[in-house]
């Protein structure tokens, strides 16, 4: 499970450090650290949520697999947790003012929360898996094994 999670755990970092950066013109404050580490403490907190939010599935689908071979159900279960860590997520930066939205941000009305982190989170978990599924599948570390049990 370790291997998989290490993989999962980078590509989601990848995915929303680029996601942060491109996207950061629309807030007005962040606070300092983040800002001055080029958004790396937001990527690596967006990249623990990919990996929770991969936690929650594997719990409500009763997986026993480190990587379970994601069905249509799975990925739903995945945009749902996510969703739901994206909410939870955002609504909580917000109250403790770790960044404020400008005027570029849309925001979702019955959620009151911005579109591009809502959907930052609610969807970079489900590429992520999928992402990493196809490396997890072509790597070293599957090879690996199977040298080592011939």
């Amino acid at each position: 499970m370790f291997r998989y999670s290490f993989i999962l755990f980078h590509i989601g970092l990848a995915l929303n450090l680029a996601w942060e950066n491109l996207l950061q013109g629309l807030y007005s404050t962040i606070i300092e650290p983040m800002r001055r580490m080029g958004y790396l403490l937001c990527g690596i907190g967006d990249a623990l949520m990919v990996l929770f939010a991969w936690f929650i599935v594997l719990l409500i689908t009763h997986s026993r697999k480190s990587r379970p071979a994601f069905n249509a159900r799975q990925y739903l279960w995945l945009l749902a947790a996510s969703a739901a860590v994206a909410y939870t997520a955002e609504k909580t930066a917000l109250a403790l003012d770790w960044w404020k939205y400008n005027d570029r941000m849309p925001i979702i009305p019955v959620l009151e929360v911005g579109v591009s982190p809502f959907l930052q989170i609610a969807l970079t978990p489900g590429i992520a898996v999928w992402l990493s599924n196809l490396i997890y599948r072509k790597s070293f570390f599957t090879n690996h094994n199977k040298n080592q049990q011939l």
